[in-house]
């Protein structure tokens, strides 16, 4: 079966995923309910300011990894092995941190 999955996705207006060259895709979600500064905002009105909104703004956000598999990925043992939850509260530096890290893996 053919991946036809593309590089770069938005992801119901509350976050993107971008697919690695390595078979990883990383995804940073920072919408109402998500571990970031939005997620006690769990009321119906926040999700239709999501939809609506030309632009939806956090100062951090939440991160999850998985492979080409499916595995998650567990930040805290650095491996794919699916015991594990998002990130919580990343900043923007540290994002960037896991992504350059993400990329340079070397997947069987």
């Amino acid at each position: 079966m053919v991946n036809t999955r593309k590089d770069f996705s938005i992801t119901g207006g509350r976050g993107f995923q971008l697919k690695l060259q390595n078979g990883v895709t990383i995804s940073v979600q920072f919408g109402p309910g998500n571990y970031c500064e939005h997620y006690e905002d769990l009321d119906i009105n926040s999700f239709e300011k999501v939809r609506i909104s030309e632009i939806w703004q956090s100062n951090n956000a939440e991160i999850a990894a998985w492979d080409s598999f499916g595995h998650w990925f567990n930040f805290q043992a650095k491996k794919f092995n699916d015991d594990c939850d998002p990130l919580r509260n990343q900043s923007v530096s540290d994002f960037i941190e896991w992504l350059n890290y993400l990329n340079q893996l070397k997947l069987v």
